[in-house]
């Protein structure tokens, strides 16, 4: 909603609003504004500002907008990035926007299997999320290998000190990097899916890709 009144604003009064919010607000309206309306605040920003607003939004929104702007433009701010997000950003700014691995957003809740069904929990609580969180948990082997996945109401019920693994649903379906939209939205329809894990060919898993990032891919 805030994104919707944003954008009734006029230029001058657009970049003057935007600067005058706290990070988490600024990281907020980013996402829920179009490229031009992004393209023309960016324009008043330092590439530091610019780069504090990357680092707080989620990466495939943030991949999303740096796909748009010039390739040197691109280089400079990922450049400016802490190392770990800049090669993050990189590696998803590598897969085709129109591929599972272009789509999907590398911010998810992983754990591996051994762990408690306490000790998960207690890490969900403490843990600041860029955007709200969907309430699913995915589970890996000690080679970040997927194994499947749980969610929130599922951990509350089960045995505090049973392994998540015990927790998982009996079957989660996955996408590989390479897969198309059409492919990840019929997966999705089918199993009534509100995210989705994306597995390369040895089924490490890279990210996930939600409801919300087809969506805007069908609708764009």
């Amino acid at each position: 909603d805030l994104g919707e009144i944003f954008l009734d604003l006029n230029a001058k009064d657009q970049t003057a609003l935007f600067k005058s919010l706290d990070i988490t607000t600024k990281a907020r309206i980013f996402t829920h504004i179009n490229f031009k309306t992004q393209k023309s605040i960016i324009e008043e920003l330092s590439s530091n500002e610019i780069v504090e607003i990357l680092n707080n939004i989620p990466s495939d929104e943030a991949t999303d907008f740096l796909e748009k702007l010039p390739k040197d433009t691109v280089e400079e701010l990922l450049n400016l990035m802490e190392s770990k997000q800049s090669k993050k950003l990189s590696q998803l700014l590598g897969y085709s926007s129109d591929s599972a691995g272009g789509l999907m957003t590398t911010e998810y809740m992983v754990f591996p299997k051994d762990t408690t069904v306490e000790a998960a929990l207690n890490q969900i609580k403490e843990r600041v999320f860029k955007a709200e969180p969907a309430q699913f948990v995915y589970i890996v082997d000690e080679n970040n290998h997927f194994i499947g996945s749980t969610n929130f109401r599922r951990l509350i019920l089960a045995n505090p000190q049973a392994p998540i693994q015990n927790a998982a649903f009996p079957k989660t379906y996955s996408v590989h990097l390479e897969s198309s939209v059409k492919e990840v939205a019929y997966l999705m329809e089918k199993y009534k899916y509100y995210t989705i894990p994306v597995v390369d060919e040895n089924n490490t898993l890279h990210g996930i890709i939600t409801v919300d990032d087809i969506l805007s891919q069908v609708i764009a």
